[in-house]
């Protein structure tokens, strides 16, 4: 089955060859009609009409090919590898020293970490991970120095034979602060912001994508929550939808867990689900 998908952190503002089992057997309503009472309109967050760019071959959506991508994982590749990675900010790019990583290799922040690791002056990290077996990670700075928000990432996979050579995103309360003055929307401190990349099956990012929030279990879409776009890595209230960066973050999720939704237009007047995660705020 091809996989599309939303690479998602969440900040929180309270401050070849895995062969394996179930990823997620979650139902989650993903019809086209609203949210049935109680929650905002789907209408209002659904309505791109640009075609959008991206490989798609010749995948049908979402719920045409199956849902929830499954494997049966061999134990045997299961294993601890080096890690070598670099922490970076989120917007500016540029490394954050100081920062502290953590590991859990259950997919699930909770209990002690399976990894610690803290980056040097040129924002490297030195340590073990595991590859194909699904993380996440909590990275964060000392909160005396009131520098960054602590950030979240789930589901990250790595699929190396070797070591796994990858880079975590620290979001810096300078970001933060400017959410209101660009985007029109005040965060409420008790609730979670997340951010993402919507991605193709070649893991190029997708212009014309749109993403929309339910809660797992009751299928509906919080009020309150506002999806906004970004171009050029930067945010604007402006995009109604993905630009060539694939970036997105929506504001104010409440705490629970959510299904975020990539949708595309169908060319035909009504939308696709492309792609989703769930995720814990």
């Amino acid at each position: 089955m091809r996989h599309f998908g939303l690479m998602t952190l969440l900040l929180s503002v309270l401050l070849p060859a895995c062969a394996g089992g179930d990823a997620s057997d979650k139902a989650v309503d993903t019809s086209d009609t609203g949210d049935g009472g109680g929650g905002a309109d789907f209408e209002d967050f659904v309505y791109v009409t640009q075609e959008a760019t991206g490989n798609f071959g010749d995948f049908q959506g979402f719920e045409v090919e199956g849902a929830w991508q499954t494997q049966d994982v061999d134990p045997d590749h299961q294993v601890e590898v080096p890690l070598i990675g670099l922490i970076e900010d989120f917007q500016d790019k540029y490394a954050v020293a100081g920062a502290t990583l953590e590991l859990w290799y259950g997919d699930v922040v909770e209990g002690s970490p399976n990894q610690t690791m803290y980056s040097d002056l040129d924002g490297m990290v030195f340590g073990n991970g595991k590859v194909c077996t699904p993380m996440a990670s909590r990275l964060w700075t000392d909160p005396g120095l009131d520098e960054t928000k602590d950030t979240y990432e789930f589901h990250r996979v790595s699929h190396s034979s070797g070591a796994i050579d990858d880079s975590w995103s620290s979001v810096s309360v300078v970001t933060y602060q400017l959410i209101p003055s660009l985007l029109g929307v005040s965060p409420d401190p008790t609730k979670g912001v997340v951010a993402g990349r919507a991605y193709d099956i070649g893991e190029n990012y997708i212009e014309g994508a749109q993403v929309v929030v339910r809660n797992v279990t009751t299928g509906l879409i919080p009020e309150g929550v506002v999806v906004n776009y970004f171009v050029d890595n930067f945010p604007t209230r402006n995009q109604k939808w993905t630009s060539a960066d694939g970036l997105w973050v929506a504001i104010n999720l409440p705490v629970g867990d959510w299904s975020i939704e990539m949708y595309i237009a169908d060319g035909e007047g009504g939308h696709k689900l492309m792609g989703a995660t769930i995720l814990p705020v």
